[in-house]
Parts: structure tokens; C-alpha cells; sequence
């Protein structure tokens, strides 16, 4: 059995105002696989309200609308994990809504619920005589990045300690032949991952994950081994297109194509702004990752890269600089100072680390 992972999705945007958003190359691939499965990173619905919590705090919504998810289908995806910083963006009506319309599809899914008994089931697939599931989670952190955690009485994201992680993947693996554990966590925009991901990636690994695939920092992440599995980091942006915005920051759809068209285009994600936007990803934001997984007595993977056009449209990419970057950084990892290396590199004056962000994708068509 053949598994493709890839990294976050969030069909809309600025697709419904294009006529390709998928290099048909690239689609045939997605459908070599036994099964696809991603991160559906974005409120989900039509008509439905904001969350109130987040709109008075952060504001940074994003959605797609009940039409776009046909995207998914598409292309084929069978599992996605919800579990995520934008999957409450509509609220508790929009988290059931994603539900159904997934449910419809036949998509499953894993990651938020009701409560957290809810929440904590993953998503289960069985082909071919083989069990897998797949837990999407968040980690506790000093930071967290949700507004809704699922506890016994609250519906919300299943975010929850390492410890207690430990524990459930223990019991899932008694039960099931193999365990992914896709885990939202690390540093937005960062192109490594703090101690913490690693730390937890091998207690996971140490607790019976066959596999760690992470996402959340819009970039792709080293990859390492721990006791013969693979830790991806994060596999970055997938299908995650330019969006609209609207003051003072959440994403919304232009009723006409002349309207999205005369809208400002504006690099990344700003904080606040004046008029209706378009918010455009930077270069290192446009390159993903795809995961092939060899599902047989071993696990075998390897990736690929992936990348956004300017005008939107997703490709297969190739870059050798990028890997040796890969490459280099995995090693980095192992050394016993990586939490100080990892400071200094991120130090604001630190020129060669703005000279990597170019370099790496300096032959990706993003011009403005």
C-alpha cells in the first residue's frame, strides 16, 4: 500500500477566481496512491458567523465556503486532520459543518470534536487487511495558538500533553497495525523546528507512532529518523492559495472577478489593514512537501517538493539547494547545541539567514 502526505490545505482563496488551480501532472500523480492524506487548515462554511472569540483578538480568519471543497474531491484526499489553529474560525457551527460535508464525501477526518473524548479518535482506514490510524493533534505549549481546546465539557481541538499523548498512542497501537500521529505544532514562518518538536516527535516515536508528519509553519522543515522512523517537521504549504482580505483582517470573497481583480496585492499576512487586500504568500511559502509512504512489513518514505505559482497554480518542483538546506539542518538537529545554534540563526541581524529565504527559491515565478 502507497500512502501520499502532504501539507496544509485550504482550497479557496483566490481559486474560485481562476480556471486551474492543479498542474495536471501533479493531479495524476496525487492519483497513483492508495491514499492521500493532508490538513484541511481553515474554517469551513456559508453564512456562517465568525468566531466571537477570535474576531476579538486576532481577527486572522480563514475559511473556505461549502463550494470549494469539491477541491478535495478532486484530488482524491481520504483523510484529513482538523486539528488546527484555523478549524474554529467559524465556531461550533462551522467545526459540524465541516463534519457533514466530509461525511458526504467520504473523507475521514480526526482532530476536534464535541468533546474530548471526540476530539482524540483518529481517523481509521482499512485497506487491504491492514489497520491505520491517523491522530491529528496539537501540542501543549506556553503558547498555545487555538482559542478553543476540547475538554470533557467544551468542544474544541484535541491540543494535549506529551505525556498524555504518550498514553493514547500506546492504546492506539494496540489496537491498530500502524499509527501516524499528524501533529499542528512548531514556529510559523521558521524554517526549523524549536527543541520542543523534537523532544516530543521521539517521545511519540518512542511510544509507537510508525510515523510523525507536522505541519503549521507554512514552510518546509527538516526531516530526521529516531529508533529506524521518520519525523517530518513540516511539510509546509499544499494547496494553500493567495487570499482576500477585509478590514480589518479576516479573509472574505469577492462577489465579482473585476473586484478581486482590482484589490492591492500585499506580501504574506499582514496584522491589520486599511482596505480590502489580497494577501500573497512569500517565495519559501510557496514551496511544499509531499510524502510518499511504502506501507508493506517496513516503512519506507521519501519526499518530494511541490510549489505555488504566482498565478496559483500548483506544480511539482525541484530544487538541489533546497535539500542540501534540508540536509545540512538535519544534521544540525543532532548536534547537542541546536537549541543555541538555533537562536543565533534566528537572530534579526543575521544576513545569511535572509540570504538562505532567497536563494531557495529564487527560480520560483512569484513576482508580483
Amino acid at each position: 500500500m502507497n500512502i501520499l502526505f502532504c501539507g496544509d490545505i485550504m482550497p479557496g482563496g483566490v481559486l474560485p477566481y481562476q480556471d486551474k488551480y492543479i498542474d495536471d501532472d501533479l493531479l495524476s500523480y496525487l492519483r497513483s496512491f492508495d491514499l492521500r492524506v493532508g490538513t484541511l487548515e481553515c474554517g469551513v462554511g456559508s453564512d456562517i458567523p465568525f468566531d466571537e472569540t477570535k474576531m476579538a483578538r486576532t481577527k486572522g480568519i480563514v475559511y473556505v465556503r461549502n463550494e470549494d471543497l469539491f477541491r478535495l474531491k478532486e484530488m482524491d484526499i481520504n483523510v484529513v486532520t482538523l486539528a488546527n489553529n484555523h478549524a474554529f474560525d467559524l465556531g461550533l457551527e462551522g467545526m459540524e459543518n465541516v463534519q457533514r460535508q466530509l461525511d458526504a464525501m467520504g473523507i475521514k477526518y480526526c482532530g476536534t470534536g464535541h468533546n474530548i473524548e471526540e476530539a482524540k479518535k483518529p481517523a481509521v482506514i482499512q485497506f487491504e487487511g491492514k489497520n491505520i490510524a491517523f491522530i491529528g493533534c496539537m501540542i501543549d505549549v506556553p503558547r498555545p495558538v487555538i482559542f478553543h481546546k476540547a475538554a470533557d465539557l467544551n468542544y474544541g481541538v484535541y491540543q494535549v500533553g506529551i505525556g498524555e499523548l504518550e498514553k493514547h498512542i500506546a492504546e492506539i497501537k494496540g489496537q491498530y497495525e500502524y499509527v501516524f500521529v499528524m501533529p499542528h505544532w512548531g514556529e510559523e514562518h521558521s524554517y526549523y523546528p524549536p527543541l520542543y518538536c523534537i523532544e516530543c516527535a521521539k517521545r511519540m516515536i518512542d511510544a509507537g507512532a510508525d510515523a510523525i508528519i507536522g505541519s503549521h509553519p507554512h514552510v518546509i522543515n527538516p526531516v530526521i529518523t529516531h529508533n529506524e522512523k521518520t519525523i517530518y517537521f513540516s511539510l509546509g504549504n499544499f494547496l494553500f492559495p493567495d487570499k482576500c482580505m477585509q478590514v480589518p483582517r479576516p479573509m472574505y470573497y469577492p462577489e465579482t472577478k473585476e473586484e478581486y481583480l482590482s484589490l492591492k496585492r500585499m506580501w504574506t499576512y499582514p496584522k491589520s489593514i486599511t482596505e480590502p487586500i489580497v494577501a500573497v504568500w512569500k517565495p519559501k511559502n510557496r514551496i511544499g512537501m509531499m510524502v510518499e509512504m511504502e506501507v508493506n512489513n517496513k516503512l519506507k518514505s521519501k519526499y518530494h517538493l511541490t510549489c505555488l505559482t504566482a498565478d496559483n497554480v500548483l506544480h511539482r518542483y525541484s530544487s538541489k539547494l533546497v535539500r542540501l538546506r534540508m540536509q545540512f539542518w538535519a544534521m544540525l538537529m543532532h548536534f547537542p547545541k541546536y537549541g543555541f545554534v538555533l537562536r543565533i540563526y534566528n537572530h534579526r541581524y543575521n544576513l545569511l539567514r535572509r540570504l538562505v529565504d532567497r536563494m531557495s527559491a529564487f527560480n520560483i515565478p512569484v513576482k508580483l
